[in-house]
C-alpha cells in the first residue's frame, strides 16, 4: 500500500475514532446530574395555539442527545486485512480476534474497532468469525472498512455494532462460491430450496 494511501486510511480512521469519541463525552455531560442548588422543577411549556380549521400545525422535535457510541474505557483497534497470515478470513485471524476480545472485556474497553480490508475467505470461518464478534457483550464493537468488505468481509462488517466507511470504499456481495475440483472458474453455489 502506497504511504500516500495509508496516510489517507490513517486520518479516516483516526477521524471516525474522534467523532466516537467527541459522541461519547456528550452524552457523559447529557448524562451528568445538575449540581443539588442548581435543581428546579421543568418550567411548564407555554400552550401552542390552536390551528384554525384545515390548518397544519408542524411541531418541531425536541432535541435528544443520541447514545453513547461507547464506554469510558480504552478503544482497542484490531486490524484485519488480505495482508494478514493465511488472509484476512482465516483461523489465525479467528484467534486473534478471540484474544483480543478477551483482553477488552477484561480490561472493561469502551469499544473495539475492526479496522478492516477484505476481498473474503472461507465461509465456516467467517461464520464463526461473525458469531464471535457478535456474541460481545458490555464492549461495543465498530467496524471500519478502510478500502473494501467483500464477501465474507461484508459478514465481518454486519456482525458489529456500527460500520464506518471510507470514502469510496466498498462492502459487498456474500453469494458463497464453489470451485470445482475439475479446474473450473468458481460458481455461485446455487440456492436450496
Amino acid at each position: 500500500m502506497p504511504a500516500s494511501t495509508k496516510l489517507i486510511a490513517s486520518s479516516a480512521l483516526a477521524a471516525v475514532l474522534a467523532a466516537l469519541l467527541l459522541a461519547a463525552s456528550a452524552g457523559e455531560e447529557a448524562a451528568k446530574p445538575a449540581p443539588a442548588e442548581a435543581a428546579k422543577p421543568p418550567a411548564a411549556e407555554p400552550a401552542a395555539p390552536k390551528p384554525a380549521d384545515g390548518e397544519l400545525r408542524i411541531v418541531a422535535p425536541k432535541p435528544q442527545s443520541p447514545p453513547a457510541p461507547c464506554g469510558p474505557g480504552p478503544i482497542f483497534v484490531l486490524r484485519i486485512d488480505d495482508e494478514s497470515p493465511d488472509g484476512a478470513i482465516s483461523e489465525w485471524n479467528l484467534a486473534y480476534i478471540g484474544r483480543w476480545i478477551d483482553r477488552a472485556r477484561e480490561q472493561k474497553a469502551g469499544l473495539v474497532v475492526i479496522h478492516l480490508t477484505t476481498y473474503g475467505g472461507s465461509l465456516t470461518t467467517v461464520i464463526r468469525m461473525a458469531e464471535k464478534i457478535s456474541d460481545v457483550k458490555g464492549v461495543h464493537t465498530a467496524c471500519f472498512v478502510d478500502d473494501r468488505a467483500i464477501s465474507a468481509g461484508a459478514l465481518v462488517a454486519l456482525s458489529c455494532d456500527d460500520i464506518y466507511m471510507k470514502p469510496n470504499s466498498n462492502i459487498g456481495a456474500a453469494t458463497p462460491i464453489m470451485v470445482s475440483p475439475g479446474g473450473g472458474g468458481p460458481e455461485a453455489v446455487p440456492a436450496k430450496v
